[in-house]
């Protein structure tokens, strides 16, 4: 079976490269990114590991905002939306360094529909995204205790 996100860019290969899109990409559409500067929380490069046994690496532009969205971008002019990771229910918790030791920036960001494995590629960049990704994410745990 194909992952949502190779049919997707099969069928925007086969409508010579418009956007037009069949199905979703990831867990959420990326059709139609709007934010104001103040949705934005966070922005800047890391790369991001597809879903498959074999996927490789690829370097995009993210995006943090504060309607609880992680989305990127092939570019920072975000005209070509990639997809778009939703955090609604995830935790701070659920941010884990894979090996936090080491000068390997990899971490992972588990959200009810998938594990995703993104690299910040340095110590500062960890810090700045960790920092605004858990920051956001308490807001999650707030909002549960309220609801009980």
């Amino acid at each position: 079976m194909k992952s949502p996100s190779r049919q997707t860019e099969k069928s925007e290969k086969s409508s010579g490269g418009k956007s037009e899109r069949s199905g979703s990409l990831d867990e959420g559409s990326a059709a139609n990114f709007r934010a104001s500067a103040a949705d934005i929380l966070e922005q800047g490069w890391m790369t991001k590991r597809g879903e498959s046994m074999f996927a490789g690496w690829s370097k995009r532009w993210f995006v943090l905002q504060s309607h609880f969205e992680l989305s990127y971008f092939a570019d920072s002019s975000l005209k070509d939306q990639k997809g778009v990771i939703s955090l609604a229910g995830v935790l701070p918790e659920n941010v884990k360094r894979v090996k936090p030791k080491s000068s390997d920036f990899n971490f992972l960001v588990e959200t009810p529909k998938r594990k995703w494995q993104l690299n910040a590629g340095s110590q500062a960049e960890w810090d700045r995204w960790e920092k605004a990704l858990t920051s956001l994410l308490a807001r999650n745990r707030t909002s549960t205790r309220n609801a009980d």
